[in-house]
């Protein structure tokens, strides 16, 4: 599936996603260690509305969506309506709100700056208010998530991960395994962003190669993995 991705602050930029590797029916994943598997039932939440009739329809067209978009309530330079506007206005179907969620020793910036425990039901709540105007106003489906974000000063051991249609809030605090765990387990649809990157890059903070680099571990925690971000 092709979506957009603007990392780059307030813009419009597209992405693709690819599939993580399936398994066989019935043959839930597992991790090192015997970590058990999850529920599959996890694109509930993110279904459009003008997408429920019977599964044999064809669609006319591609769903023109956006899953990895950020406001200020972490380090976006637009507001939530403005952003919602952004994205109604240039006809998308689908936009999900994945503002940061950061660990409490995060090695560059505060909690505080971002989504937290302590804000997130604002958060969610500011962000269900704005899908019921966006879809007035512009047809347009707003679904609320969060970037489960781990920083860290080596890009090898930085990983972040978008988690579409979350409703619960989950800490990174958890670490990146457990954090996926509980992000799966609430409903959400998971996302490993900008799983790639090299050393020198405009954004260093978009250098996440933990997930490149222990792919055969993570990659049954995740359903899609960003292939670009950005303008990559």
């Amino acid at each position: 599936a092709r979506v957009g991705a603007p990392f780059e602050r307030g813009g419009l930029g597209g992405a693709q996603v690819a599939r993580a590797p399936t398994r066989p029916p019935g043959s839930p994943p597992t991790l090192a260690g015997g970590l058990p598997g999850f529920s599959q039932d996890v694109h509930r939440s993110v279904a459009h509305s003008r997408a429920s009739a019977a599964d044999t329809e064809v669609m006319e067209r591609a769903l023109l969506c956006e899953l990895h978009a950020h406001t200020t309530w972490s380090d976006g330079t637009l507001s939530l309506r403005e952003l919602v506007d952004l994205y109604g206005e240039a006809g998308f179907d689908l936009l999900c709100i994945t503002d940061h969620v950061l660990r409490s020793d995060d090695p560059w910036h505060l909690p505080e700056t971002c989504v937290h425990e302590g804000n997130f039901g604002d958060y969610l709540a500011a962000v269900e208010a704005e899908a019921s105007r966006a879809l007035a106003l512009h047809d347009l489906l707003v679904v609320p998530g969060l970037e489960i974000t781990h920083n860290h000063a080596d890009p090898d051991l930085a990983a972040h991960a978008v988690a579409v249609g979350l409703r619960k809030y989950v800490s990174p605090d958890a670490g990146l395994i457990g954090s996926l765990l509980a992000a799966r387990e609430a409903g959400a649809a998971v996302i490993a962003a900008h799983p790639h990157g090299l050393d020198g890059d405009r954004v260093p903070a978009r250098v996440t190669r933990r997930f490149w680099r222990e792919w055969d571990v993570l990659a049954p925690l995740v359903h899609r993995a960003e292939l670009f971000n950005g303008a990559d």
